[in-house]
């Protein structure tokens, strides 16, 4: 539970309480998803089993990454 809690502890800390600003997909299986925040920041979260490489990024399997904005 604490490992969980310290993994999204810096995004929680920086969106926690934005206004979600768009949602969608990036796959047409809808394993792959975008949210947008108020704070130009972008949270994408993979649902697959495998790892994808969305531009320079590489999105774990069953896991998120953050692009910060502003």
């Amino acid at each position: 539970m604490l490992a969980s809690y310290q993994r999204i502890n810096a995004v929680r800390e920086r969106i926690g309480f934005a206004e979600m600003t768009n949602h969608g997909w990036l796959m047409p299986d809808r394993s792959l998803q975008f949210s947008d925040w108020g704070t130009g920041d972008r949270v994408i979260v993979n649902f697959g089993d495998w790892p994808i490489e969305l531009d320079r990024d590489i999105v774990p399997a069953r896991s998120f990454l953050m692009r910060k904005g502003k």
